[in-house]
């Protein structure tokens, strides 16, 4: 199953009307990893797709629930970090 079939399910989307943005915020947050330095990602990784899962539902729509998105955005921050702290996907070539 392709991520943007795993996203739309986890939104609750029936129809492809959404892939456009859903794929722009699945670019999105690969971006938002390598920033933090989760630089080694896979959409066929179960991590990234967790986190990638947790970072639309806190930025798709215009959900009015604050502390939903609040929610979803800690979780995804809390498995973002943790992917760039470890060896498996942090950039180890940067020079500190």
């Amino acid at each position: 199953m392709a991520l943007v079939d795993t996203i739309r399910k986890s939104l609750r989307i029936k129809s492809g009307s959404f892939d456009d943005e859903i794929r722009m915020l699945i670019d999105a947050c690969k971006t938002d990893m390598a920033i933090a330095g989760a630089s080694v990602v896979s959409e066929e990784d179960p991590i990234f797709i967790t986190a990638c899962v947790h970072y639309c539902k806190a930025n798709f729509g215009q959900d009015n629930e604050v502390n939903t998105r609040e929610r979803w955005e800690k979780c995804y921050r809390a498995i973002r970090d943790s992917m760039a702290l470890s060896k498996e996907y942090g950039n180890n070539d940067v020079q500190r």
